[in-house]
């Protein structure tokens, strides 16, 4: 069961960071590992991913199925790969409804 965090959250907004910020030789690992900086900073790619599956998971577990979403996890978890495979793509909404 969700517990609301009224009056013990307060929040901080963060700019992303700029591609300038990188050095250049450390291009390829943000494209491949993304911006979190506990995915960009781990040892390897291995441990890398499974920081992110980590993330997402408990994203979808915690926020989306508790609070926005009312799906299993499995079935949100899906979306967002199918939406993630479809950046930069016009939105096929028919397409969607049909995974």
């Amino acid at each position: 069961m969700a517990k609301s965090l009224v009056g013990r959250i307060s929040y901080k907004e963060l700019h992303p960071l700029s591609i300038a910020e990188f050095a250049p030789d450390t291009k390829n690992t943000l494209w491949v590992r993304g911006g979190f900086p506990s995915a960009f900073l781990a040892q390897d790619h291995d441990k890398a991913f499974d920081w992110i599956d980590n993330f997402v998971r408990t994203y979808i577990e915690r926020e989306l199925g508790v609070s926005i979403l009312r799906a299993a996890p499995m079935e949100l978890a899906l979306f967002l790969r199918v939406l993630a495979s479809m950046h930069g793509l016009l939105v096929n909404f028919a397409h969607l409804s049909q995974v």
